[in-house]
């Protein structure tokens, strides 16, 4: 009756209460141990009934857990008073179960357990610590972003030097006494227009990275090399007089227009002035450099972008041949109709040179387009027609082709308005850009061409005269046929 009211105490009891009894080994350690009873919330914990608990060996019972046997083993084994004062936390990886475990130590190598799942506590402990970690990284990753941050605010995003705050930031730095004398060298990047226009601002972009690096592998390691502008960059030189100035500027300018950059030269404009003393102010050191710069620019910068056009058209001949003696003969035979025609020598010699230029723009139509063997897709000839357009953009940027520039714009625009870009008809188009068309059309198709047949001089002359008042303009395709090609019209 005493056994039984006992048992029933422990059943309703509010933890968990088990007994076991340690099995030793012949050198006396605890190799496994034996459930002797177990209480109702023991059992519903242990997922399994009394009976088939009592009585079992732990190795039997965690047989598909060697883990959380060899856990409680140990934790079961010792006999220690300090430690059965203690509360451990165990997990019991076959249930997915943290306990809280209080031992007593009974008789010979008798144990009671009392456990407590805190299974719930667990998680919310594990979650807490999974919050803090991610709080903590959240934290250390908002840190090194704002230090991120910090640094890109003083840096340009494309050349990676430094930016008109960073100049303003190191200026207050460096203008002390300590730091006299001071130099300030002013440069600016020369047709980075005639880049973003004519080629885009990726090949704009590639002209700014270049003289990026010039700067970077030339200057001291104590400058400051900022981007200010879109082509302006400002150097901050500590300690440095104006023999050195003048050292580095000519180290700088033996280097200017040698560099090619997608078919453009590299080429910039530099002005120095030196702050020697604390009564000159940055402000008149600043303008003196500038003015400086600009004379530096005023006087090569038209050179420097005819040297361009020079470059993109050696570049454009250098590739392809065919592109070099097409642009010879139609300068020839625009010429030569310009004079029957009777428009005056400076009409004549414009068209000569807008004969040469006339497709410049292809510079910026793919290789594998310019030589395809066969008929062009939709796609191709739309890249194609970009050329002229491009040429324009080109052209126009440089003074002495800036009047032949819109020659070779409208030069495959059509008598009948269903040419290209712009869709002009008849006397809209300019007279050089008919003579253009017309001639260029004719030497397009009686030499050899990678989308067509080449045609004799007599199917040529028949397309010309077919194309008259709708392609070609019909008097100056008349006078080319009859006066030029010395032929009878038909």
């Amino acid at each position: 009756m005493k056994d039984y009211f006992l048992k029933d105490i422990m059943d309703y009891a509010p933890l968990g209460v088990i007994s076991i009894n340690l099995i030793l080994d012949k050198q006396g350690n605890p190799k496994d141990f034996e459930f002797l009873s177990a209480n109702k919330l023991a059992t519903d914990m242990l997922g399994k009934p009394s009976d088939q608990i009592i009585g079992l060996r732990a190795s039997q019972f965690f047989s598909s857990d060697q883990e959380s046997f060899f856990r409680w083993l140990a934790t079961f084994g010792k006999h220690d008073d300090e430690e059965s004062q203690k509360e451990k936390t165990v997990y019991l990886k076959l249930l997915k179960y943290f306990f809280r475990l209080k031992i007593i130590w009974g008789e010979k190598n008798q144990r009671t357990v009392f456990l407590i799942d805190v299974s719930d506590e667990a998680a919310k402990i594990n979650q807490l610590e999974t919050e803090l970690n991610h709080y903590r990284k959240n934290a250390e990753t908002r840190v090194k972003k704002e230090e991120e941050l910090r640094v890109l605010s003083y840096r340009d995003s494309l050349t990676g030097l430094g930016n008109r705050r960073l100049y303003d930031k190191e200026l207050k730095k460096i203008d002390q006494q300590s730091h006299y004398p001071i130099t300030l060298i002013m440069a600016d990047v020369n047709g980075l227009k005639l880049a973003n226009d004519g080629f885009g601002h990726e090949t704009g972009d590639a002209l700014l990275l270049k003289f990026a690096a010039v700067l970077k592998a030339e200057c001291p390691a104590d400058a400051c090399i900022s981007r200010v502008g879109g082509d302006e960059f400002l150097i901050l030189l500590p300690k440095t007089d104006a023999k050195k100035a003048k050292i580095l500027i000519e180290k700088l300018n033996s280097l200017n227009s040698k560099l090619v950059v997608n078919h453009l030269k590299l080429s910039y404009a530099l002005g120095f002035s030196v702050k020697t003393h604390i009564t000159q102010s940055m402000e008149d050191v600043y303008r003196v450099a500038e003015e400086r710069m600009y004379r530096h620019k005023a006087t090569n910068n038209a050179t420097m972008r005819s040297q361009s056009v020079d470059l993109i058209l050696e570049s454009l001949f250098e590739k392809f041949q065919t592109e070099k003696l097409h642009a010879k003969r139609v300068s020839i035979l625009g010429k030569s109709l310009a004079i029957e025609l009777g428009l005056g020598e400076e009409v004549t010699v414009q068209i000569g040179l807008a004969g040469l230029v006339h497709d410049i723009g292809k510079i910026g139509i793919s290789d594998e387009i310019l030589t395809k063997i066969g008929i062009i897709d939709v796609f191709e000839r739309m890249e194609i027609e970009k050329h002229p357009e491009l040429g324009h953009r080109i052209l126009s940027s440089v003074s002495e082709y800036i009047d032949i520039a819109d020659f070779v714009l409208a030069h495959h625009e059509r008598w009948d308005g269903k040419g290209y870009p712009k869709g002009l008809k008849a006397t809209e188009i300019p007279q050089e850009s008919r003579i253009l068309a017309l001639v260029e059309a004719y030497d397009a198709m009686t030499n050899e061409r990678s989308y067509g047949r080449q045609l004799s001089k007599i199917e040529a002359i028949s397309e010309i005269q077919a194309g008259a008042r709708k392609q070609f303009d019909p008097e100056y395709a008349k006078v080319f046929v009859e006066q030029v090609l010395k032929s009878p019209w038909e």
